[in-house]
């Protein structure tokens, strides 16, 4: 329970902060479509350290801190969308930017009304291009809430978004369940990927669920890309795009400084 007031004082601190990592198009046919990311959520401690979301991230789920979170996310990447274009992509400027930013939703925030009337208010506020914005729901959330979840994504997919069902294949009927859910990008769970090449019927699978998304005109990611190896084996397998260790490491999105917020993807590992 120490946890509600040790995430709450990091909010009132300021001592959250983003992160990005990259998904890479690996395929000609979606190359076009421009830079595409993952929002990452991270906490600094009281000493400047980082803690890691596998500690913090369970226990807002699980003590009802994660809308407050969500929102965070929300509002620091929306507010400083217009800066990140215009100041760094120079090459990109806010109305023809093409990088696609992707960001996790919690199954609080699905199933809160008012969440789904910030999160449109914040995008009418700071006119984010839709279309550049992904959202993230994990197949678990989605099968739990199925019928808020579907009504949330359908609509913020009415104004342009787009979604992505993430962990997928992680579910007993993941294929019955994505029927229901109009998604845009599937992204297969690591479990599946990070030893297809020595796993037959991780394979397999992999190659079942990139057919099935085709099929179904979605496109596919895979995550825990953390090989050459593994890399060339999923462009062979036909999946869209890559996510892991063996691409980009997760690195600061918005850094805090006395004047500006800059963005530091492309500059290195850190």
């Amino acid at each position: 329970m120490e946890w509600i007031s040790v995430l709450t004082k990091a909010l009132s601190e300021d001592r959250f902060c983003l992160f990005a990592q990259t998904i890479l198009p690996i395929q000609t046919a979606v190359q076009a479509e421009g830079k595409h990311y993952e929002v990452l959520l991270r906490l600094t401690d009281e000493k400047g350290g980082l803690v890691s979301p596998g500690v913090f991230i369970p226990a807002a789920e699980r003590y009802g801190v994660m809308p407050m979170l969500d929102r965070w996310v929300i509002h620091t990447l929306f507010s400083n969308y217009s800066r990140i274009c215009s100041q760094v992509w120079q090459e990109c400027p806010l109305d023809n930017c093409t990088a696609t930013y992707a960001v996790n939703l919690s199954g609080a925030s699905i199933s809160d009304l008012e969440f789904a009337d910030f999160l449109q208010a914040e995008l009418e506020r700071y006119q984010i291009p839709n279309r550049l914005i992904c959202l993230e729901i994990t197949e678990t959330i989605a099968i739990n809430h199925l019928e808020r979840a579907t009504q949330f994504i359908r609509r913020f997919k009415s104004l342009g978004c787009r979604f992505a069902l993430d962990d997928f294949g992680a579910g007993m009927s993941s294929f019955t369940y994505l029927k229901e859910l109009p998604v845009d990008f599937i992204k297969i769970d690591g479990h599946f990927v990070q030893d297809l090449l020595t796993n037959p019927a991780h394979l397999a699978i992999v190659e079942a669920f990139c057919q099935v998304a085709h099929v179904m005109q979605l496109q596919t990611v895979a995550e825990f890309i953390e090989s050459p190896e593994i890399l060339k084996k999923i462009q062979e397998i036909g999946i869209d795009y890559a996510q892991g260790f063996a691409i980009d490491y997760p690195r600061p999105l918005l850094m805090k400084s006395a004047e500006n917020l800059e963005l530091l993807l492309g500059q290195g590992k850190s």
